[in-house]
């Protein structure tokens, strides 16, 4: 596929492109992507785009019904909440964690600031990203043996 990175698939290549679109609003809900508009747009093979369609549904970015294809579902407040729900639970335990362990909160009090100060018209995508900041600095210190007294024990490719 042209333009794929050399570490990156190109149904992973593919995917990241089609969320890029999506979450800048190029592409509306409702939308029905085909495999053989793509296969064009990105020069390579209906089973890559399949490949890397499969990956944004997986994702709940797409989804796939039955005598129709893949299309670009609404976004609804159930959806939202879909997506978010896990997300929010394991939040909540590193939080606690990082608390009982008295972890530093600088990186997550900088890309909390940094997603206060974006503006209405940033695009969406800068958006995500900043929010996604958010989410991993403050689930960063569960990925650390720090944790590992408080979460059991850790099992590393080391060990």
């Amino acid at each position: 596929m042209a333009g794929a990175g050399k570490s990156t698939s190109a149904p992973g290549a593919i995917a990241q492109a089609l969320k890029d679109d999506l979450l800048d609003g190029a592409i509306a809900p409702g939308t029905r992507l085909t495999e053989e508009a793509l296969s064009t747009r990105f020069g390579c093979g209906r089973h890559t785009v399949r490949s890397g369609l499969q990956i944004l549904v997986s994702e709940g970015l797409l989804a796939h019904e039955r005598n129709k294809g893949i299309i670009v579902p609404p976004v609804t407040e159930e959806r939202v909440d879909a997506m978010c729900s896990y997300r929010l639970i394991l939040a909540m335990g590193a939080l606690r964690l990082a608390l009982v362990v008295g972890a530093d909160f600088s990186e997550v009090s900088r890309a909390v600031e940094h997603l206060e100060s974006l503006t209405e018209e940033t695009a969406w995508r800068h958006v995500i990203e900043a929010h996604s900041a958010v989410h991993r600095r403050s689930s960063r210190p569960a990925a650390t043996r720090a944790w590992s007294p408080h979460i059991g024990p850790v099992r590393t490719s080391s060990t």
